[in-house]
């Protein structure tokens, strides 16, 4: 995952390339990820539909779960991420619908 988020072409790709000359203030919902959940919910609201739920991390391993987490909040990898993609970052920040 370093090794790809650290490749020239991934640096800006959603600020520079998807997203160049778009004006973000024209989508009506731009969600946090980070609560997909609730925000899945403010999307069904907005559209006034409920989808189906997509099983999202399923892996026979014990631990998995706590392994999952750990990863995606703290430690090296996290962090190193956080410092490759730090421009990506304040763009998605920037546009987030923060309530």
């Amino acid at each position: 995952m370093l090794d790809f988020a650290r490749l020239p072409q991934m640096r800006g790709c959603y600020r520079d390339y998807f997203f160049r000359d778009v004006n973000m203030a024209g989508f009506d919902f731009i969600g946090d990820m980070s609560f997909f959940d609730e925000e899945l919910g403010r999307l069904e609201a907005l559209l006034g539909v409920r989808g189906a739920r997509a099983t999202v991390g399923q892996n026979p391993a014990a631990d998995y779960s706590s392994m999952r987490e750990v990863a995606l909040t703290t430690g090296p990898v996290r962090d190193e991420l956080a410092e490759i993609l730090t421009d990506e970052v304040a763009f998605y920040r920037q546009h987030l619908g923060r309530r």
